[in-house]
């Protein structure tokens, strides 16, 4: 787990979680270290944040919304009446009506927006990665950041974060410590229990999170 955000009153808001894909491997500094730390781009990394309700909108919410450049909205432009361009991936495709914004897939449920993946479309972005967007429950939103070559497995990716949170994946080492990592010459930390397990994700949301 890497730390998030904080409110003044030293609440948590933020929280997030890292593994590779497609298995949602651990970090494992003698099998995949080059892969959490040394690949500057996306690569195999997915970065799953959890975040309180008051710092996001809901799924619905964020689609209903018109203006698609300043609201992030798949029913913008041309798509004011909500009709996609077409399926992919099993999702509905939106592709944006501005230059070089993101266009967006969207997976409902009886109707019901459940699932919002926007990803970038120009070609000037030499590593794409795509944003999943889901409502875990009534209180934690999920925000998960991966590259675009697994946008095709997107179902899988959001079954694993569900079976994540929910305590029946366990995938991650039980020793915590930091390694130094370098991004464009800055160095950073992060964190080596880049997935936790059931107790501590309980004890993220029940005590930080939701306050």
């Amino acid at each position: 787990m890497q730390g998030g955000s904080r409110t003044k009153s030293n609440i948590l808001e933020t929280a997030s979680l890292w593994a590779l894909l497609p298995n949602f491997e651990g970090y494992d500094e003698n099998v995949n270290h080059h892969d959490f730390v040394e690949v500057y781009h996306q690569g195999r990394r997915i970065k799953i944040m959890l975040i309180t309700r008051g710092r996001r909108m809901t799924v619905p919410q964020i689609v209903i919304k018109n203006n698609a450049r300043n609201k992030l909205s798949v029913l913008g432009g041309r798509h004011q009446g909500g009709n996609c361009d077409e399926i992919r991936y099993g999702l509905e495709y939106y592709h944006s009506d501005f230059n070089h914004q993101d266009s967006v897939y969207l997976y409902r449920e009886k109707n019901n927006p459940k699932v919002y993946i926007r990803c970038p479309e120009d070609p000037r972005i030499p590593y794409p990665g795509c944003q999943l967007l889901w409502d875990y429950n009534d209180e934690v939103a999920i925000q998960a950041s991966f590259s675009v070559k697994y946008l095709p497995q997107w179902r899988e990716i959001w079954l694993n974060i569900q079976q994540l949170l929910d305590g029946e994946i366990d995938c991650c080492p039980t020793e915590s410590k930091t390694i130094a990592t370098s991004n464009e010459g800055q160095t950073q930390k992060k964190a080596s229990n880049y997935v936790i397990t059931q107790q501590k994700i309980a004890q993220v949301l029940t005590r930080n999170l939701t306050g």
